[in-house]
């Protein structure tokens, strides 16, 4: 079921999650099958008020509440999703889509010290991760200290060197520091691997009028809210 909801198959993944629920109808990974089935479906609502039953039946596990918090995201509804992220860290602080989903919602709110506070948890339980280390360089950014998040971001590249996102805030910080070749370069890269993001066509578009003298800037400022990464990619 897993593998034809990936490939998009609803009619094989119907079938799949229906044999599974009638060899073991309580089996939470089933039902979680099911919940994913009819948000694939457009049934959000629907599967919202499945997951709620679900999660009533397994109060202590952390992937329910990654998901409805997912799902809560799809609708608009940040304030709740960020609620069910909070409550799968607390049942599980090494739930990293988790984590990272929540400091998400924080920085796209431009909440800098609550992002710093959620930060502060994730880096407690997963210190070496490049997530982390990314989160630290776009609150830098957002603070003003260009320096420190440029050495951050640095490091990150080191590891993630294909994600559009950390490209995507590298090639900002490049533009600040003037180094418009190695803009181009990063945002040429992210904007190739997500083609469908208009703030890294701006900032591509700036890094081209820059090198050529056409454009004068005051120091950019990336936006958390049009950075789409990795949030749940891992």
């Amino acid at each position: 079921a897993k593998a034809y909801i990936t490939l998009k198959k609803p009619v094989e993944a119907d079938a799949a999650v229906k044999a599974a629920l009638a060899a073991s109808p309580n089996h939470l990974g089933a039902r979680l099958l099911e919940v994913r089935r009819l948000a694939g479906q457009k049934d959000v609502s629907g599967a919202l008020a499945l997951l709620d039953k679900v999660i009533e039946s397994a109060p202590t596990d952390s992937g329910a509440r990654l998901l409805k918090g997912d799902l809560l995201m799809q609708t608009g509804q940040d304030e709740a999703a960020l609620t069910a992220y909070r409550e799968a860290i607390q049942r599980n602080s090494a739930n990293v889509a988790a984590q990272t989903a929540a400091v998400w919602i924080l920085l796209s709110r431009r909440d800098l010290a609550g992002a710093e506070v959620q930060l502060e948890g994730f880096r407690k339980v997963a210190p070496q991760l490049p997530q982390v280390g990314f989160f630290s360089a776009a609150i830098a950014f957002e603070r003003g200290d260009t320096k420190a998040a440029y050495d951050m971001v640095q490091r990150v590249l080191r590891v993630m060197p294909d994600d559009p996102t950390v490209l995507q805030l590298a090639g900002a910080l490049e533009l600040n520091k003037g180094q418009f070749r190695q803009a181009e370069a990063h945002l040429s890269k992210a904007l190739q691997a997500a083609p469908d993001r208009p703030r890294v066509r701006l900032l591509l578009a700036q890094a081209h009028l820059r090198q050529r003298g056409a454009f004068q800037g005051h120091q950019l400022r990336d936006d958390p809210a049009d950075i789409q990464v990795g949030a749940q990619s891992g």
